[in-house]
C-alpha cells in the first residue's frame, strides 16, 4: 500500500498540471478564434457599408 501511496502523489500532480496547461492552451485558442471571428465581421461590415 506504501508503494502505491509513492506512485499517486507524483501521478496526480502530472494530471493537475496537465489540466492546468490544456486549460490555459484552449482559452488561448478560444480568444484567437474570437479575435478573427470579431475581425471577419468587422471586414464583412466595411464591405457591405462600401456597397458590395
Amino acid at each position: 500500500m506504501e508503494r502505491l501511496g509513492q506512485f499517486s502523489l507524483p501521478f496526480l500532480a502530472a494530471c493537475i498540471v496537465g489540466l492546468v496547461a490544456w486549460s490555459i492552451l484552449s482559452e488561448r485558442r478560444a480568444a484567437r478564434e474570437a479575435a478573427r471571428r470579431a475581425k471577419e465581421e468587422a471586414a464583412a461590415a466595411r464591405d457591405q457599408a462600401r456597397g458590395r
